[in-house]
């Protein structure tokens, strides 16, 4: 008598999403792909890393089938400069900088106020002139100085927004905000800008650690923009893979563009947006080896 073959419940949730994702590759959507928690490990900061060993040879095998990878990220131009580096050509349309850029073969679109780019320029030249200045988040962590802060690695940075980190044991981040609000609002309004109509400032904290972000990004009519606001220029239909990180929004525009949104757990760092983001998408994976498994059935399902 032979012995029946059974999927394990793992196995089973594995071919059930990579069966959803076959489906909408076979319907011509292309898939998005959020980078930190996903693609890269989120603390891959100057250097990427990949968030495991075999992410970025079965991403190849996905292109070599002809799937049309895109990406939804905050990371800037040096995320693509990278993935392409290493052998993808991400011939998807390309959601950067948290929504301020999209890069499609339909036309490239830009979202701020005209003046934005040179206030940023502007903002982190001034900015890195200050006394407060310091280098490497060493000399912030260490100083003993009040309201000390640095430029964030290249992770946090771009044409469109700037990061600058804080030590929160240091200095409260609400304080740091008054501080850089009233640092950037004469600089906004030299090029002609207002914070909150134009520019919006926030503070984000980890909670692992003591460090904060000060982020600068461009504001529309005082409506914040993240990677949704830039995804009506989009016009292939897409799935979404992400993690939560900013990526709420997405995945509504997602689910009404008739497309999947897989939310992969496994990121350390902790917000509370990833449980909301994880109540609307259509199907969770563990962590990042979860989709892995993932991405390699649904390459032994296409066709060659």
């Amino acid at each position: 008598m032979t012995a029946e073959y059974r999927l394990i419940p793992e196995q089973e949730h594995i071919e059930h999403v990579s069966d959803l994702l076959v489906n909408r590759i076979k319907e011509d959507q292309q898939i998005l792909l959020d980078l930190d928690g996903v693609v890269l490990k989120s603390d891959s900061l100057q250097i990427a890393d990949p968030t495991t060993f075999g992410m970025l040879p079965v991403l190849r095998d996905l292109e070599a089938k002809k799937v049309r990878l895109g990406l939804a990220t905050m990371r800037g131009m040096h995320a693509i400069s990278y993935l392409r580096k290493n052998g993808l050509q991400l011939q998807g349309d390309k959601i950067i900088e948290g929504g301020h850029v999209l890069l499609s073969d339909e036309g490239d679109h830009y979202l701020g106020h005209p003046n934005h780019r040179n206030f940023i320029q502007h903002a982190t030249s001034y900015l890195e002139n200050r006394p407060n200045y310091r280098k490497r988040w060493i000399n912030v962590l260490k100083g003993l100085a009040p309201g000390l802060y640095c430029r964030g690695n290249i992770q946090w940075q771009g044409e469109n927004r700037a990061s600058w980190w804080i030590n929160t044991d240091q200095t409260p981040p609400e304080e740091m905000l008054e501080f850089f609000t009233r640092l950037l609002e004469p600089i906004a309004a030299h090029s002609d800008l207002l914070l909150q109509r134009d520019v919006g400032i926030s503070v984000s904290q980890m909670k692992k650690s003591p460090l904060g972000i000060i982020g600068v990004k461009g504001r529309l009519d005082g409506e914040k923009i993240d990677k949704s606001t830039i995804a009506q220029f989009i016009k292939t239909p897409w799935s979404f893979v992400g993690d939560g990180f900013g990526d709420t929004n997405l995945c509504k525009e997602t689910v009404r563009g008739q497309g999947i949104v897989i939310g992969v757990g496994g990121n350390l760092d902790r917000s509370d947006e990833v449980d909301t983001f994880m109540q609307g998408v259509t199907v969770k994976l563990q962590n990042p080896h979860e989709l892995e498994q993932v991405f390699r059935r649904v390459v032994k399902k296409l066709p060659s």
